[in-house]
């Protein structure tokens, strides 16, 4: 797991993000398949397939009373001419407070679907798309983030799925951090 500052940030706010490299999933109930392209190590999903990304602590720098945004980053053998072929992706997460007062499943709980993704125009080309956004309601400070992440089937129903699998790079995780937290150094 990699965190780091994303801007210049405005008022009392900036910018980061925690990025979950494809190398750090956790297996899953059907795991993908691990897939070396080029310097590239990718998961390719199948529909149905899953990983386990981990926990993920929010921040004690987090902005309190801020959303947080899901991105996945993937790649696919494939471009969209090919087929008009589309991707769909889902993080499913689990919000629990870490003090023991309250057990995984007992806190906020959420599906993250990203829109039918059409594949990039040129195969292999890395593309980044939302999966979706962790409410501010759902998240307190001191909580820690289980994360399910797995591709679902397409709901738009003039969309062709993809004929190739696609390799995820990463999950990323956006955030506002407090810039009145003072820093670890």
């Amino acid at each position: 797991m990699t965190v780091h500052a994303v801007g210049n940030g405005l008022g009392n706010q900036h910018a980061a993000e925690v990025i979950i490299k494809g190398r750090d999933f956790l297996v899953g109930s059907t795991p993908p398949a691990e897939v070396i392209r080029g310097g590239w190590a990718t998961y390719e999903f199948t529909i149905g397939d899953d990983s386990v990304i981990g926990e993920i602590p929010v921040q004690r720098e987090w902005a309190r009373g801020t959303l947080i945004n899901v991105w996945a980053r993937f790649l696919i053998n494939e471009a969209y001419a090919v087929n008009n072929g589309n991707v769909k992706f889902r993080a499913a997460y689990t919000a629990v407070e870490t003090d023991g007062t309250q057990a995984i499943g007992a806190g906020a709980t959420g599906n993250l679907d990203s829109a039918d993704t059409a594949l990039p125009a040129v195969a292999l080309s890395p593309q980044s798309v939302l999966l979706g956004t962790i409410p501010a309601a759902d998240l307190a400070f001191g909580d820690t983030l289980g994360i399910v992440f797995s591709r679902i089937a397409l709901t738009g129903g003039g969309n062709d799925p993809a004929a190739q699998e696609p390799g995820i790079i990463s999950v990323r995780f956006a955030i506002a951090k407090d810039n009145l937290i003072p820093q670890r150094q």
